[in-house]
């Protein structure tokens, strides 16, 4: 089946555009993560009972025939493609690992969304790319060089150190990450996310001027939060002043762990 996939390419149509329109795109990413979701269900349930074990091979048999038109969906680098192609083939690419469990078409359809440059507006969909990146593990090392230029960016940086973090950790220096991360988490740049790449990061990462600043993110009433609707920016900083004082303790810098 997955041979069959490969063989399948995105249609292109006269104009050079995808011939696959964005809708048909996000129905087959929605068709494939919820299958993708109930094989997760019946899985837990595959030791339980003959039925459940029969449930799990008919919903495994309806997502491998599912990759051809995964595979088919997935846009094509170069002129015409929109943002909403990008997400979806992130979505696609972690459909297609989590499925097949092989590298291949997923590192291929990263690739292509990191690689881009010809877009404004893209930066979250970055952070989704590295997301998925970073599942693959060792086999994403081919997306390390598309990683490491995400580390320029605010945004993007809690995400790429996630990714690089678990694909290649040897390639980061950490002291430095744990400073970008800090600038991230300080301007709301995917702050949750700074912190749990820092506390991913572990305790060598932090230098005293680190452990410094990550204290009065915990400690101090920062107003760190810089959009999102007015009534919920208190109750956003609230619980990242919580998450940043529980990577404290757990980084050893804490006034717990000191007392300890």
């Amino acid at each position: 089946m997955w041979e069959a996939a490969e063989s399948n390419p995105t249609v292109i149509a006269a104009n050079g555009e995808p011939a696959v329109s964005v809708r048909e795109v996000f129905q087959a990413q929605e068709r494939a993560l919820n299958a993708l979701e109930e094989l997760n269900r019946v899985r837990q349930a595959y030791e339980t009972s003959e039925r459940a074990r029969n449930q799990a091979l008919q919903v495994a048999t309806v997502l491998f025939n599912l990759l051809p038109a995964l595979v088919a969906a997935a846009s094509t680098p170069g002129a015409g493609r929109v943002i909403p192609h990008l997400d979806a083939d992130v979505a696609i690419a972690e459909a297609l690992w989590r499925i097949t469990g092989r590298a291949e078409e997923t590192l291929r359809l990263l690739a292509g969304v990191l690689g881009e440059t010809g877009l404004s507006w893209i930066r979250w969909t970055f952070v989704r790319a590295a997301r998925v990146a970073a599942l693959l593990g060792d086999e994403g090392r081919p997306l390390v060089p598309e990683l490491e230029k995400l580390l320029t960016h605010p945004l993007h940086t809690p995400a790429a150190v996630l990714a690089l973090h678990a694909i290649a950790p040897g390639t980061l220096d950490v002291g430095a990450a744990a400073g970008l991360l800090l600038d991230s988490a300080e301007d709301d740049a995917d702050a949750a996310t700074a912190l749990e790449a820092l506390l991913a990061l572990g305790p060598d990462a932090l230098a005293e001027d680190h452990a410094r600043r990550l204290t009065v993110l915990a400690e101090r009433d920062l107003r760190v939060t810089a959009s999102g609707v007015e009534t919920t920016i208190a109750s956003t900083d609230d619980r990242l002043r919580e998450q940043a004082g529980q990577v404290l303790r757990a980084l050893g810098a804490g006034p717990t762990a000191a007392g300890a």
